[in-house]
């Protein structure tokens, strides 16, 4: 599921790939 998010924002960020992982591990720990 991680990658699925992380693949889907990466597509639309193309300079935000930094932010999109943190983003993406901080809902799937809660």
């Amino acid at each position: 599921e991680l990658e699925f998010d992380f693949n889907n924002r990466n597509v639309k960020d193309d300079g935000v790939i930094t932010v999109v992982p943190i983003g993406n591990f901080k809902p799937l720990t809660r």
